[in-house]
């Protein structure tokens, strides 16, 4: 579980898209979370929806699947959206609660917001992308 904010900072720390930024750009970003529950079989985000928010799971386990087929199971300090969340494109998979499930989740328009507020939190949220783009294409081979 994630519950003590030093948690909370060090999970988002270790998501490519935040892995940049300092303590303080990071408390930042949280400020701009809030906490979302949901109850067993119940979907956080569905394939083919638009973008929306970033999720970082706090408590309980989700069920990952695409194309109707489950491919992983995400536990606490897990996180999904982190491109949707910039790009508010299609979500590439449907994520549904596996049991009570707690997480962190900040809205595209919040996020977007706070860059456009600190140059430096969206120069990191870029330098983010980027390594985000580095790790994606080394294993795919390129």
């Amino acid at each position: 579980m994630l519950k003590k904010k030093s948690d909370q900072l060090a999970a988002l720390r270790a998501v490519p898209l935040f892995s940049s930024m300092s303590d303080r750009d990071l408390k930042a970003v949280l400020a701009g979370c809030r906490e979302e529950l949901y109850s067993d079989g119940q979907a956080i985000v569905r394939e083919g929806q638009p973008g929306g928010p970033f999720f970082l799971i706090v408590e309980g386990q989700a069920k990952l699947s695409i194309n109707g087929k489950k491919r992983t199971t995400l536990h606490p300090g897990n996180y999904f959206g982190e491109i949707a969340v910039v790009d508010k494109g299609p979500r590439s998979a449907t994520i549904v609660a596996s049991g009570n499930v707690k997480a962190l989740a900040i809205a595209s328009w919040d996020l977007l917001a706070l860059c456009e507020q600190d140059f430096k939190i969206a120069e990191k949220v870029m330098v983010g992308m980027a390594n985000l783009i580095r790790t994606l294409d080394k294993t795919a081979g390129h």
